[in-house]
């Protein structure tokens, strides 16, 4: 259940607190935290004792407890790392780079942080997407029987027909970036490493800049080998006309735009945080160090110049894409937690 969807991403499985047609009226008239609470007093009221409740982090610590009063077994999502880990990441980074307007609301955080930490003591078992989320609610605390590893998915048309693509004679390579731009995706390592590979391809940045972030990529706006794209909702052929994708992010959970770019055929150069347990390192891509710059150069220089590396890496990241394939990742899910249950029997 949510607060509101519209029609077309409906499924018979979901239901709506507020009907997609009142949902303009309702947004007008309530307050979110006022629907979300709405929201959650339907879900608790429709919950029978048998049931199972899957809850999202953003699910208010309150109805955590009424479910846990009520007997129920709570299996918990973790999109990310637990908060404490990211805002340490984030904390270094920033102090790093010099940076203090950085929108790190910490007392907020904290607060957030001990609000996760509750919420992962009142469940039964958490899903995490990534090896870095597990190790991250193991250094939070988090029993390790607790968690259910897995990963995140791909729909059956985000993985397109193989084709690697055709380029005109002259024309250079191109890379891509996806998702918001700042620094916690490493924005500015990647164009540090990009602009000193000194390799003849063009980097494209699809996302919003974040605030925190302008300065940094200033000097970059004209560069002749980068573009700045911006936000767009044809994602999909953002992909089909790359030759590879490229994230040096330093705090992620599971980033959805790698899966896509298995679909798409595409090799890519990761972090751990960009790619671990999606991205086989040496086979589909490369997985290195954010900070190991000449590890970077070396990556982005080899997939540029070795046609043959490239386009074996293009074939290795497709043909895995299909094991990330929602109905295979749901399937796996679902005999992890029923392994799981039974153990509780």
């Amino acid at each position: 259940m949510g607060i509101s969807s519209d029609i077309a991403y409906q499924w018979p499985y979901y239901k709506n607190c507020i009907p997609a047609f009142l949902s303009p009226i309702a947004f007008r008239v309530f307050s979110r935290d006022k629907l979300r609470h709405l929201t959650e007093l339907r879900f608790f009221s429709g919950l029978q004792k048998q049931d199972i409740a899957y809850l999202w982090p953003s699910t208010s610590l309150a109805l955590f407890k009424k479910i846990k009063s009520n007997g129920n077994i709570i299996v918990m999502e973790n999109i990310n790392c637990h908060q404490h880990t990211s805002l340490k990441i984030l904390q270094a980074e920033y102090a790093s780079l010099g940076i203090t307007d950085n929108k790190l609301n910490e007392a907020s955080i904290e607060k957030s942080s001990k609000d996760e930490s509750s919420k992962l003591d009142l469940c039964d078992f958490v899903f995490t997407p990534s090896v870095n989320v597990t190790n991250s609610l193991l250094d939070s605390g988090v029993a390790p029987e607790k968690i259910i590893s897995s990963s995140y998915g791909l729909s059956d048309d985000e993985i397109f027909p193989y084709q690697l693509r055709k380029k005109k004679e002259g024309e250079p390579l191109t890379a891509i970036f996806v998702g918001r731009v700042g620094i916690r995706k490493g924005i500015h390592l990647l164009l540090d490493y990009w602009v000193n590979a000194n390799i003849d391809g063009v980097l494209k940045i699809y996302g919003n800049i974040e605030k925190t972030a302008e300065a940094i990529i200033k000097p970059y706006l004209n560069h002749s080998k980068i573009q700045f794209v911006g936000f767009t909702k044809d994602i999909k052929q953002c992909y089909r006309d790359a030759d590879f994708f490229i994230l040096p992010s330093l705090e992620e959970g599971s980033p959805l735009v790698t899966y896509l770019a298995l679909g798409a055929g595409l090799p890519c150069l990761v972090s751990p945080m960009g790619g671990a347990g999606v991205v086989k390192d040496g086979l589909s891509g490369s997985i290195i160090d954010p900070y190991d710059k000449e590890g970077w150069i070396n990556a982005i220089r080899s997939i540029v110049f070795n046609n043959a590396l490239r386009e074996s890496q293009s074939k290795a990241a497709h043909q895995s894409a299909d094991y990330f394939l929602w109905k295979n990742v749901g399937q796996r899910r679902a005999d992890q937690l029923l392994e799981k249950l039974n153990i509780l029997e």
